[in-house]
């Protein structure tokens, strides 16, 4: 029964990792459909490597907005 016990609790961990990881997108996306767009473009370009979580809200909401291409978002920085 020790088997299953960990299996249990390895998913649990799991499921609670993914609960956080979507809250936190989600209030990441909140959060950057009211920053400017040259906001957004220097999280993208700056921020990618520190939490690329928010680099990447940042980056669906400038193509939300048009900006499709990556080097129309450099360019706004």
């Amino acid at each position: 029964m020790g088997f299953w016990d960990t299996v249990g609790k390895a998913a649990k961990a799991v499921a609670d990792g993914s609960k956080e990881f979507n809250e936190r997108r989600a209030q990441y996306d909140e959060e950057m459909s009211s920053k400017s767009d040259r906001e957004l473009a220097r999280i993208v370009v700056n921020e990618h490597s520190r939490s690329p979580l928010k680099a990447t809200s940042a980056r669906v909401e400038l193509r939300n907005r048009g900006y499709s291409d990556i080097e129309d978002v450099k360019r706004l920085v």
